[in-house]
């Protein structure tokens, strides 16, 4: 069986279905990005529950508080200094890029067909990272630019935050 990391075919498909549906401008690097934060993030949300995830890496985009790229943004935090490439340990925004776990999506593949369920997630992760990307669907969030896991966490940072919305067992947040 072979397997085959995102990175391979994002670079290739990615690009060609952008080039195909007129949005050769949409940066396929910064769509990947969007893309694996909503899978690590929400792939066991709904559609609304996908788009709201990557609509709070793009509000993070849009702030002054935060980078300005989408990469920057799911890749902020704290590294090691003598390894800047190296996210510090549970320490980062998003939570899966720093949680010591591989971050490869692998699409298992065999006799050339996938047989992973983990593809049809990824790409509908992807499918709704575009339409946040090319403002094609509206912020479920309300503007938030923080979001965590109520069923699992209630974060002292949250304190300072209003909530701006609530969907599936996630609590989406912005400054006042």
């Amino acid at each position: 069986m072979e397997i085959i990391s995102t990175k391979t075919i994002i670079a290739g498909i990615l690009k060609t279905y952008l080039a195909f549906v007129g949005l050769d401008h949409v940066d396929a690097t910064e769509l990947e990005c969007l893309a694996t934060n909503v899978y690590f993030e929400a792939r066991d949300q709904d559609v609304i529950g996908q788009r709201a995830v990557a609509h709070v890496a793009l509000n993070r985009v849009k702030s002054p508080n935060f980078p300005d790229t989408i990469c920057d943004v799911v890749k902020q935090g704290p590294t090691y200094r003598n390894r800047p490439d190296l996210p510090r340990k549970y320490r980062c925004q998003f939570s899966w890029y720093c949680d010591g776990k591989s971050d490869n999506i692998r699409f298992q593949k065999r006799n050339g067909e996938t047989v992973d369920i983990v593809y049809e997630a990824y790409w509908t992760a992807a499918a709704e990272a575009l339409e946040v990307i090319v403002d094609r669907s509206e912020d479920p969030t309300n503007g938030a630019t923080y979001y965590f896991a109520h069923k699992l966490v209630k974060p002292r940072w949250a304190e300072v935050f209003i909530v701006s919305a609530t969907i599936e067992d996630h609590t989406f947040m912005r400054p006042e």
